[in-house]
């Protein structure tokens, strides 16, 4: 197997910081309880 460049990874892997947001919201209304 050759070896494969971090260029190439890294576009493969979506933005992380849209995820975060969804489970934000989640843990909101727990947190009042």
């Amino acid at each position: 197997m050759p070896p494969t460049p971090t260029r190439s990874p890294t576009p493969n892997t979506p933005p992380t910081p849209a995820t975060p947001p969804t489970p934000t919201t989640s843990s909101q209304p727990r947190y009042n309880l």
